[in-house]
């Protein structure tokens, strides 16, 4: 873990900022320390900047252009077998000078 991302006393890093250039600054909230039910659920689904909510374990791939950034929402739905394999369970598309995004 690198010094950056390191807890420090109760105080635990949520959240970072990736930058690619001049390309995208990307903002990423981090809640793998979070398994269980989050008492927040229903309040995020009211939240017009989040425009994916799921349960499941998994990760996004992202594709970004200069005119615009695709995310592809990838779930494993049974993380208990070795080797499960991932599908794309939403698809999110950014247009650039286009605010929020659209389902793909």
């Amino acid at each position: 873990m690198s010094n950056g991302i390191r807890p420090n006393g109760p105080h635990l890093p949520l959240h970072r900022r990736l930058r690619f250039g001049n390309l995208i600054d990307l903002h990423v909230l981090d809640t793998r320390q979070y398994r269980s039910k989050q008492a927040c659920n229903a309040g995020a689904r009211d939240n017009p900047h989040l425009t994916y909510h799921s349960n499941k374990r998994g990760y996004i791939a992202c594709t970004a252009t200069p005119k615009t950034m695709q995310a592809d929402f990838r779930v494993i739905d049974k993380v208990t077998i070795r080797g499960g394999a991932a599908r794309t369970a939403a698809t999110r598309v950014v247009q650039a000078g286009t605010p929020g995004s659209l389902v793909s």
